[in-house]
């Protein structure tokens, strides 16, 4: 085990050795094998002839980047090239987004496949399913694997016990800091031009938050959007269902008034968005129209077609792209697949979670059924 532990290390390391090379003489990458109570570190030592690696057992005093794995984590990197579980990581900024980018994350070849596997897809509705009447491994395998949306309509039991309302919003939540997406955000969004400003949660609501759209209003709605939701939340949160809920540390909140949008988008991870409250209408697009709509990339996670409406029959590329549109009511929670492009407007005051999930997408990478089964 010691030795072949060794190895998958250093070929780890080597794998990341383009983005950890800096100015350091030296460095070092402390890995622990959870399952297996196993520490070893890699040190990467630089000299004017040359780098080397070498690999050494037990824990290091300063290590530039730690990284928890499992032993399954260590068989899928060296037979799939990527981590189907949770991984925890500390340290090195672009050493772990390194991590995340090469073993974490989609590749060129994996989005075409999604494009490609939702081209044979044709259908006018999302389905809309219970979690009593499905397992977890049926779950993935219908619409997880086959990159096909569903809304849950009962997977809120928390949420469900104990409602939200604006003034319980502002009374246990209202001291969050938000970023406020300011001035016409639809046309600017993901670029420097986008206007935003820091709030209290409570003061965002005061100012914003209640009340409808004015219609006459030539910008949306200020959006509390995006906002990285705080740890002491995750204690009343609803996770999804069906998947480890190691995978959905990665959450995002959205709080605004109707009127409220992000306009067509698609990311790269697999999502589910909570409805904690109020309504919001979501228009999907499958993946396979991407051609159609010329995406421009923001970045390897995310491409933007703000400038596509879907919710206007009349635009030239939206009558040719079929767009499926879902409500999503409070007590939901739509699960989206990586890929789909999606536009999202709040149809009344509305409080959203999602959770991205920390894996390559489903659709591209099988899961270990041990961990659903």
């Amino acid at each position: 085990m010691q030795s072949q532990l060794h190895t998958n290390l250093h070929d780890i390391v080597r794998t990341l050795l383009p983005s950890v090379a800096d100015e350091k003489p030296q460095t070092v990458v402390q890995f622990t094998v959870r399952d297996q109570r196993l520490s070893a570190y890699v040190v990467v030592d630089r000299t004017e002839h040359g780098e080397t690696l070498r690999v050494e057992d037990g824990k290091h005093g300063r290590p530039d980047a730690s990284i928890f794995l499992s032993t399954a984590d260590l068989a899928d990197i060296a037979s799939l090239g990527c981590v189907r579980g949770p991984v925890s990581m500390t340290g090195s900024p672009p050493l772990l987004s390194s991590f995340r980018d090469r073993f974490m994350s989609i590749s060129p070849a994996g989005k075409a496949q999604i494009e490609e596997i939702t081209r044979s897809q044709v259908s006018a509705e999302v389905d809309r399913i219970s979690i009593a009447a499905i397992s977890p491994a049926d779950f993935i395998q219908r619409y997880a694997m086959a990159s096909r949306p569903a809304v849950i309509v009962d997977a809120m039991p928390k949420r469900d016990a104990s409602p939200w309302t604006i003034e319980r919003i502002r009374s246990e939540l209202g001291d969050a800091s938000v970023e406020v997406r300011t001035g016409n955000y639809v046309a600017d969004i993901y670029k420097e031009t986008m206007q935003t400003k820091e709030l209290r949660l409570a003061e965002y609501l005061a100012s914003h938050g209640d009340g409808l759209a004015d219609s006459a209003q030539a910008t949306p709605r200020p959006y509390a959007a995006s906002n990285g939701v705080p740890w002491d939340w995750h204690l009343w949160l609803d996770y999804p269902p069906f998947v480890p809920e190691g995978l959905c540390q990665y959450a995002k909140f959205w709080i605004g008034p109707a009127g409220t949008t992000t306009p067509l988008h698609r990311d790269w991870l697999d999502n589910f968005l909570s409805q904690l409250v109020g309504t919001k209408r979501i228009a999907l697009v499958s993946p396979h129209h991407a051609p159609l709509l010329s995406p421009r990339v923001i970045h390897a996670g995310l491409d933007s077609c703000n400038t596509v409406d879907p919710f206007e029959p009349q635009h030239q590329v939206t009558s040719t792209c079929d767009p499926v549109f879902v409500t999503l009511n409070a007590g939901e929670m739509l699960f989206l697949p990586a890929g789909w492009f999606h536009d999202v407007r709040s149809t009344s005051f509305s409080f959203s979670v999602n959770f991205f999930l920390m894996r390559i997408p489903y659709a591209v990478c099988p899961p270990d059924w041990t961990t659903l089964l």
